[in-house]
């Protein structure tokens, strides 16, 4: 099951749904967001299994997906370089050593946004801006 956000193309509220085969089944009548959905656990994913074939539903193509949660409600402290096969790849790309301490940076909730939004960055803040897919 692939869950998503998604909003038609004419820029309507962003609702959770579920893609099955080319088209975005709308779960609007389970929860009003996906945070919602994801709180109501495993009835949630039964209704949403329910669904299947009635619900109403626009093809993949002919929407807009959104970050998958919008607006998540903390700040997420994450570690870097924390497994060796991750420091050996960026060994390869940055010729980064495994760091003496662990390296710590956070993910504000400001910074989630869709799959093709543009990665906004400001060269005043920082010159080493790398991509990190998290969820």
């Amino acid at each position: 099951m692939r869950l998503v956000t998604f909003r038609d193309r004419a820029g309507g509220r962003p609702q959770p749904g579920v893609v099955i085969d080319d088209r975005v089944v709308s779960l609007d009548t389970i929860a009003r967001d996906m945070l919602g959905f994801i709180e109501q656990g495993a009835r949630a994913l039964d209704a949403a299994a329910a669904l299947h074939g009635g619900a109403k539903s626009a093809p993949l193509a002919g929407v807009t997906l959104c970050a998958p949660i919008e607006l998540p409600r903390r700040n997420i402290v994450c570690v870097g370089l924390n497994y060796a096969e991750h420091v050996a790849e960026s060994k390869s790309v940055a010729g980064a050593d495994a760091p003496q301490y662990p390296v710590f940076f956070t993910k504000p909730p400001t910074c989630v946004i869709g799959p093709d939004e543009p990665i906004p960055w400001h060269p005043r803040v920082s010159t080493a801006i790398d991509w990190e897919a998290e969820l």
